[in-house]
């Protein structure tokens, strides 16, 4: 929770659609200059992983689609097809785990992240 929230609601900051950023309606300053809600410098408290999240974006997003792509997985043959722990079919969960990891994770961090941004500098 962000410490400065308070104070910026008393002085009409309001916060735009993406929430990252708000701009400012009185209190001296110009209609549509914008200044972020919650910096580093304003919220105290931050735990690690999330400072950790923050500055590592790549194993982060990385590690998140491989996790999930193989938990997935493991979901679809214990709920969906029935399977016990025995009956698990590890060399698919297996292909599933480096598909969410080389394509889920990385490729298209590279695809959305790095090439859209060159693609749609604007956007």
């Amino acid at each position: 929770r962000c410490p400065a929230r308070a104070v910026i609601a008393q002085r009409g900051v309001y916060p735009s659609r993406a929430g990252q950023r708000a701009s400012v309606s009185r209190a001296g300053q110009r209609a549509g200059q914008a200044r972020p809600l919650c910096s580093p410098a304003t919220s105290k408290g931050k735990s690690t992983l999330l400072e950790w999240c923050e500055s590592n974006p790549i194993k982060f997003g990385v590690g998140v689609a491989t996790v999930k792509t193989q938990a997935a997985d493991l979901l679809t043959q214990k709920s969906l097809e029935g399977k016990s722990w025995a009956e698990i079919d590890w060399r698919r969960n297996g292909l599933f785990t480096v598909f969410g990891f080389a394509y889920q994770g990385c490729f298209q961090y590279y695809l959305y992240v790095t090439l859209f941004s060159r693609w749609f500098a604007g956007a």
